[in-house]
């Protein structure tokens, strides 16, 4: 009772802990943070846009490493292009879609969607009323914007607003398409839901993708270059709690191994007749004294063929056997003669079986 009650105990605890660090991970997790990988469930990860995409019908894929070059089946590729604007260096900015598209040459068509690495709140999402002449994207009427723009756009307008900003841009170059949504937060899981996003998102996309291929999500150029297990889909908050739960499981089987409180009374165990009649034996058989168990055996047949044959109690051990008639008596006087050799152990057991079948024989014929 008072192993189960520090167990209990040992248990609870560990629980408290493990809660108080899941709450420290969770509440200290920055969620402002732009990571635009397809995995990523916190509010600047573009996982919403990859499901959106795959619920749609349309073929995706994730790539935790460059494509080779052999790939025939990608035909659009969606970069997330984070402009990081370096401190005294307003002029300068660092790119990661050149990189990318180097990537992904056989692509038939490139999206690129521009922002940088803060993610705006709910508070600046803006209603932006837009038109569009392409007819795939004729349904979307207004978007959630947040009025980012690097001012970077191609010859031909797909979407702009009323007051002739463009959000949606394409251009032709060595065969492939190459489009730039200027505000590229509205494809993110914080924006996409707002006003028409998701379908501007899904008609830009389908009606770009040749039949048959695919679309790329670049996961490795923002970091996922691991494969795609459980522990990536989790994510780091929720890959730290397994990670605690496995070392409170670790822990749980190892103070099951160990001894709390006072050790258990030990009750020795009182041997009975056959444990000593085994050790006898065992002891017998491992010194080979098999003239101790003859000659045991010869004075036992003896004193029941004697009672059996009425015999005089007054005449000594080799005049018994002598009067003994039969196979019985000639197997008695061999064993007389035998037992101070020592036979060996499979001769011994053969006589001692021997001598047995003769006296249930004798037996047998006195009751007759």
């Amino acid at each position: 009772m008072r192993i189960e009650r520090t167990m209990l105990t040992l248990m609870g605890v560990l629980f408290v802990f493990a809660l108080i660090g899941f709450a420290m991970v969770m509440l200290g997790k920055t969620r402002n943070v732009v990571d635009p990988n397809s995995l990523s469930s916190d509010p600047g990860g573009a996982l919403a846009l990859y499901e959106l995409l795959e619920t749609s019908g349309v073929p995706v894929e994730r790539f935790f490493r460059p494509p080779s070059s052999s790939r025939d089946d990608i035909g659009l590729v969606i970069i997330f292009d984070i402009r990081t604007y370096l401190p005294m260096m307003y002029e300068e900015d660092v790119s990661t879609a050149e990189r990318i598209e180097e990537d992904f040459t056989m692509a038939g068509a490139v999206v690129t969607l521009n922002l940088d690495d803060e993610l705006p709140s709910a508070d600046d999402i803006e209603t932006v009323a837009v038109s569009s002449a392409f007819p795939a994207l004729s349904n979307v009427r207004t978007i959630g914007g947040t009025g980012f723009s690097v001012y970077e756009q191609n010859p031909i307008t797909l979407v702009e607003s009323d007051d002739g900003r463009v959000y949606v841009s394409a251009d032709h170059f060595d065969g492939a398409t190459r489009v730039i949504v200027t505000d590229g937060f509205l494809f993110l899981n914080r924006f996409i839901g707002e006003e028409d996003n998701a379908e501007l998102a899904v008609a830009l996309i389908t009606s770009l993708l040749p039949e048959g291929k695919i679309v790329a999500f670049p996961d490795y150029a923002y970091g996922i270059t691991a494969a795609d297990n459980v522990f990536v889909r989790l994510g780091p908050s929720f890959t730290s709690a397994v990670l605690q739960l496995l070392f409170l499981f670790a822990l749980l089987v190892y103070t099951l191994g160990k001894r709390f409180g006072y050790p258990d009374a030990e009750i020795p165990r009182k041997p009975g007749t056959g444990d000593f009649v085994a050790a006898l034996g065992e002891a017998f058989r491992r010194g080979r004294c098999t003239d101790i168990v003859l000659d045991t055996a010869l004075i036992r047949a003896v004193r029941v063929a004697s009672r059996r044959l009425s015999l005089p109690s007054g005449l000594t051990l080799p005049e018994r056997m002598v009067r003994i008639p039969g196979p019985l008596g000639e197997l008695l006087l061999r064993i007389y003669g035998l037992k101070d050799t020592k036979p060996g152990l499979k001769e011994t057991s053969a006589l001692l079986k021997e001598l047995d079948r003769l006296l249930e024989e004798l037996d047998r014929q006195g009751r007759a």
